[in-house]
Order: C-alpha cells, then sequence, then structure tokens
C-alpha cells in the first residue's frame, strides 16, 4: 500500500462530557489509494517480528497524549469527482461479466482532482498501568504494557456455601442448635476482575490453559507489575484464573491480531476462624482451598470455622488386602487447587 503524499490536518474538535473525551480529528490525505494505510497507521496493529511480538500501537492526540485513536472511517473528499469515473457495467466490447465482477473494480478519483477525507475520534486509554508510559519516548518500546491492563472491572458477588453445623441461637438462657435443613445458604463476598489485552500478535493458548482455575502462588498483582493502586492485591491463593475470552480483530490489510479478556474471581475475606492445614489457629484472608464448617469425629466436634482443604487419601494400620485405615489421620497429597504465577498471562 502506498503511504500519502499529502496529509493536512483540516479541524479539530474536543467534546467533553461526563462519560469522558471524545477528540473528532479531519484529515485531508493525497492520494486517495494511500487511505488504507492512513487507517492502518491511526488505528493500530500487532505483528511477529523476529520471533517475538511488537505492538503498534494508535496515533495519540498531539494535545491531549492519554487520547489514542479508537475509530477512523474514510470517505471521497468530494462526491462529485466520481461523477466522471468510468461505467462499472463496463461496455459493450469489454463488459464486465457479473454484478459481483463490477462492484469489486476499484474506485478511485482521477489523478490530480481530489483525495479522501478522514475522519477519526480519539479517546482516552484506560489503563491500570501507572508511570512513564504517558511519556512520547515510551513509544520506542515495542511492547507496550500499558495495553496488557486495559479496562480493569470489578463486579460484586457472593459465593454460596452449605450451611454449616455447630451454629447456635439463644432462647430463654438455653442455646438451642439450628439445624443446617432450614439455614439460609451461608455466603462469602467474592469479586469477579475482568481485564483486557489488546493488540496480541499470537494468542498464548498453553499458557491460559494451564492456568485456568489455578490460584495465584504468591500476591498479585506483584509490586514490580505497576498498577498499584489500581489493582488490589491478592494475598495468596486468594484469587483464582477462570478463563480467557479471545476477540479476533484484523487491520485494514487483513493482519490479524486479537484482544483477551481475563476473568478472575477474588474472595475478599479476612477471618480470625480461620485454620492452617495442620489444624492451628491462622487468622488471616480466606483463600479457595478454604471451607466454613465444624469438623467430627466418633462424638468429638471441633470448632465451627473456615479450615484448610487439602487432596489426600487415607493413613492405613495395615496395608493388607483388607487394610484398616487409621482414624484421623491422612496423608497430605496437595493442595485443593492447584497455583500459577499469574504475571506470566501479561507476557508477550
Amino acid at each position: 500500500m502506498a503511504d500519502p503524499v499529502t496529509i493536512q490536518s483540516l479541524d479539530r474538535t474536543v467534546h467533553c462530557g461526563n462519560s469522558g473525551i471524545d477528540i473528532e480529528r479531519k484529515f485531508y490525505i493525497e492520494p486517495y489509494s494511500s487511505h488504507t494505510t492512513f487507517l492502518k497507521e491511526l488505528m493500530g496493529w500487532a505483528e511477529v517480528k523476529d520471533l517475538a511480538t511488537v505492538r503498534h500501537p494508535p496515533a495519540r492526540d498531539p494535545w491531549i497524549p492519554n487520547c489514542y485513536c479508537s475509530d477512523a472511517r474514510a470517505v471521497f473528499y468530494d462526491p462529485r469527482v466520481m461523477t466522471s469515473g468510468g461505467n462499472l457495467a463496463g461496455t459493450k466490447k469489454n463488459p464486465n461479466n457479473t454484478i459481483r465482477k463490477k462492484v469489486q473494480i476499484k474506485e478511485k478519483p482521477a489523478d490530480g482532482t481530489a483525495g479522501a477525507l478522514v475522519i477519526a475520534h480519539y479517546r482516552p486509554l484506560i489503563t491500570a498501568l501507572a508511570g512513564s508510559w504517558e511519556d512520547e519516548g515510551q513509544q520506542e518500546n515495542t511492547k507496550h504494557p500499558e495495553f496488557d491492563w486495559m479496562d480493569y472491572e470489578s463486579l460484586p458477588g457472593v459465593r454460596q456455601m452449605p450451611w454449616p453445623e455447630g451454629l447456635y441461637i439463644m432462647h430463654k438462657g438455653n442455646a438451642c442448635h439450628v439445624p443446617d435443613t432450614i439455614g439460609f445458604p451461608f455466603t462469602v463476598p467474592i469479586t469477579t476482575i475482568t481485564i483486557r489485552r489488546m493488540f496480541v500478535a499470537e494468542i498464548p493458548w498453553e499458557v491460559i490453559d494451564g492456568a485456568a482455575g489455578c490460584v495465584n502462588h504468591l500476591e498479585w498483582p506483584a509490586n514490580d507489575a505497576g498498577v498499584n493502586g489500581r489493582i488490589p492485591v491478592s494475598p495468596p491463593r486468594t484469587c483464582k484464573f477462570e478463563n480467557a475470552r479471545v476477540i479476533n480483530m484484523m487491520d485494514t490489510e487483513g493482519n490479524r491480531w486479537h484482544e483477551i479478556v481475563y476473568t478472575f474471581t477474588r474472595i475478599n475475606l479476612y477471618s480470625k476462624s480461620l485454620m492452617a492445614a495442620n489444624g492451628d489457629d491462622n487468622p488471616g484472608p480466606v483463600t479457595w482451598n478454604h471451607l466454613f464448617t465444624r469438623p467430627s469425629l466418633w462424638g468429638w466436634h471441633g470448632a465451627t470455622a473456615w479450615y484448610e482443604c487439602f487432596k489426600g487419601k487415607a493413613r492405613p494400620i495395615w496395608d493388607g488386602p483388607f487394610g484398616i485405615d487409621q482414624p484421623g489421620a491422612a496423608v497430605f497429597d496437595g493442595r485443593l487447587h492447584q497455583e500459577c504465577d499469574f504475571a506470566e498471562l501479561f507476557k508477550l
């Protein structure tokens, strides 16, 4: 595709409202055939170059650099320039055979008449990343991490659990047990988090599939992620990666790139009635590995609290064909949920 030989800025309108900023800019370019290249440069794209993803971000507004081009269209600068154009239907001597062939002929104004009018809209970049990405010099960074932390959204909700035993009410000085058959489901506050990535050239399927259903091994996001204060920090094992939604995109030259929307669910509950994996008191944040219950064994009842649930098997007293399991003992075989580093989801 050819580059424009003429680019003129015709108008700029800044519209500010409670919903944000919308900037409309108008350009005149020549020749008309260069409009596809011009639109691609305005809208941005991503590609794989030397086995690495290179991002080409959208054009920025020169006055309000936090606004990037998010929409653009090109029209004939003056519709009258096409009135002298050729007959798409052809002539009797050289007809165009089908209607489809007729309408697929490239229409462009004659050289020296008029180019294209491009109307572009610029809107703020809503990213959780803080720091130097707003500097013009950051344009030299081919990864542009600001596009990995786009449009953070937090939706409050609850996780329902069965009504546990070990709950009582007082009636005339007597403690009465609440039957689990009449209790409402026990609810835990959770938050559904979505984060959008833009201009991803290759979808990290292996990373996504490997992380689906996993909880965070360490605090997430980490201090060096650059999003502190914009995304809440989740203590270990309190945030679970659900999965990813992939949206296919395409630039004006037919090159494919992708948007990826990650969904996480975060438990935001601190409890003093929290037990460690060995059963000791361990007040702290409730994780995806905890259950609220009242354990019992042969008439003994423990405290109604949050207990860490783990995968395991009974510890046998005798390994014979009719083995007997040791009461109150189990072999630890790993935590309930697998763990991973969520930072891998945001690497190009």
